[in-house]
C-alpha cells in the first residue's frame, strides 16, 4: 500500500519502481513484477543495478531462453547465480555447473560452490549425500535437480525462525519449484510470514488458491 501511494505521488520513480517490483514478486504477483521491471528498463536503461534484475524476473515468469539470453549479456560478475539457475532450470545440468566455477570467493564460499558444481555435474541422478550445502539462500537450488526439492525450504525457514524474512521467497514461484509449492512444509511458511493473511485480504497469486474453511493449495 505504501508502494502504491508512492507511485500515485510519483508514477516514474525509479527506486520505488524497483523495490516495488520487487515486493511483487514476493508475493507471487510475477506478471505484474515483470511489467514494472520493463517499465524501469524503459525509463532507466543505462542503470546496471536496474537492469540486472530484468533476467531473473524473466526467469520467474518461465521466460528461460529470454533469460539465459539476457545473462550471457551481462559481464560475468554480475551474474551471480542466476545464469546457474536459468541453465539448470532448462536441463542444462553441465552449463549450470559451469556457470557456477569462477564465482567470487568473497560472496560465495569456495567449498559450498564445489559441492554445489559437483551435484549440478551429476544431475539428475539422486543422491545420498546432500549435507555438504548448508541452508544457503544462492546455492540450495541445486536440490531441485538431485532428488530433495523440499531441502530448498531449509535457508527461508531458518530465516523465518531467527525472525527475518529478507527476499529469498520469490524464487518459490518459479515453475520448476512447483513440488515444493505442493508441499506442506511450503504451505507452513507461507502462513508462518503472513502471505495467507496477505492473500486473504489483497487476492491470491496465480499459483494459489484458497480451497475449504482455512485451507488453500499451491501448484
Amino acid at each position: 500500500e505504501s508502494y502504491r501511494k508512492s507511485l500515485s505521488l510519483d508514477p516514474n520513480n525509479p527506486d520505488t519502481l524497483n523495490q516495488y517490483s520487487y515486493q511483487l514478486a514476493e508475493v507471487g504477483r510475477l506478471e505484474e513484477a515483470l511489467a514494472m521491471r520493463q517499465r524501469l528498463q524503459a525509463l532507466e536503461p543505462f542503470v546496471p543495478a536496474f537492469n540486472d534484475a530484468v533476467p531473473e524476473f524473466l526467469w520467474l515468469n518461465g521466460q528461460t531462453e529470454a533469460a539465459i539470453a539476457a545473462y550471457r549479456m551481462m559481464p560475468p560478475d554480475r551474474r551471480g547465480t542466476g545464469l546457474a539457475r536459468a541453465y539448470a532450470a532448462s536441463g542444462q545440468y553441465a552449463e549450470a555447473a559451469e556457470a557456477l566455477v569462477g564465482l567470487s570467493s568473497e560472496r560465495y564460499p569456495p567449498a559450498q560452490v564445489n559441492q554445489a558444481v559437483r551435484l549440478l555435474r551429476a544431475a539428475p541422478a539422486k543422491t545420498d549425500v546432500l549435507q555438504g550445502l548448508p541452508r544457503s539462500s544462492v546455492l540450495n537450488f541445486v536440490y531441485l535437480y538431485v532428488g530433495a526439492p523440499e531441502r530448498t525450504l531449509d535457508f527461508p525457514e531458518s530465516e523465518v525462525e531467527a525472525g527475518f524474512h529478507g527476499g529469498a521467497i520469490r524464487w518459490f514461484w518459479h515453475p520448476i519449484y512447483a513440488p515444493v509449492r505442493k508441499s506442506e512444509r511450503f504451505k507452513a511458511l507461507m502462513r508462518k510470514i503472513g502471505l495467507v493473511d496477505y492473500w486473504r485480504e489483497r487476492g491470491w497469486p496465480q499459483l494459489c488458491r484458497p480451497t475449504t474453511g482455512d485451507y488453500f493449495e499451491c501448484y
